[in-house]
């Protein structure tokens, strides 16, 4: 998919899975994403027309918006196989 997926296994607070972007040949480019991953049929328990609202605290809330990697958050359906995603910025919390 044109990534290189690294997952976090080690102090996990917050983000679970960098991506890294490879080029056409396959090769990493140093552009990285820090991904949080939640999974489960309570995460999609607030639905509303357009998706649904994901409660953080302020530590998670100051952890993402520092954090030196643009952060996306992750909802995966385990029931469908669908996973959603949006960029953590101040216009999506």
């Amino acid at each position: 998919a044109g990534v290189i997926s690294r997952e976090q296994t080690t102090h996990d607070f917050g983000v679970d899975v960098h991506f890294e972007f490879a080029d056409e040949r396959g090769d990493a480019t140093g552009r990285l994403l820090a991904i949080q991953v939640k999974t489960g049929k309570s995460y999609f328990a607030h639905a509303t027309e357009g998706g649904w609202w994901f409660y953080i605290d302020e530590k998670h809330e100051n952890y993402w918006l520092g954090h030196s990697l643009p952060v996306v958050l992750a909802l995966h359906d385990d029931r469908d196989g669908n996973t959603f995603w949006v960029r953590v910025a101040p216009e999506t919390i």
